[in-house]
């Protein structure tokens, strides 16, 4: 697992992407919630992850690691505008956020 995660030949525009553009095409419904999770994890780094709500979990679409004092919200619109390209046409995506992704910065 370690060899496989260490593979920088291995990056989520060339697998993961398409492998969820191929789930999200398969979903017989027309309507996506997507959550907005940031998570810290003390000094070391934060972790923020958009994912698909469904069926009582969220699967993860796409996530951001950086630094506890470093700016998120531009990296977290840019994360947000590369899932929408992934999503099939015609579906609506409601996101689902905690209050803290309501107002400056994000």
């Amino acid at each position: 697992m370690r060899r496989i995660l260490r593979d920088l030949r291995l990056t989520m525009e060339d697998l993961y992407y398409p492998f969820i553009r191929s789930i999200l095409a398969s979903v017989p419904a027309t309507d996506l919630y997507l959550t907005v999770d940031e998570t810290s994890h003390g000094t070391d780094y934060n972790v923020v992850q958009i994912g698909w709500a469904t069926d009582g979990m969220s699967l993860p679409l796409g996530m951001r690691i950086y630094d506890p004092n470093a700016p998120w919200a531009e990296d977290t619109r840019t994360l947000l505008h590369t899932i929408d390209d992934r999503i099939p046409d015609g579906m609506t995506v409601t996101l689902l956020a905690d209050r803290i992704h309501t107002g400056e910065p994000f």
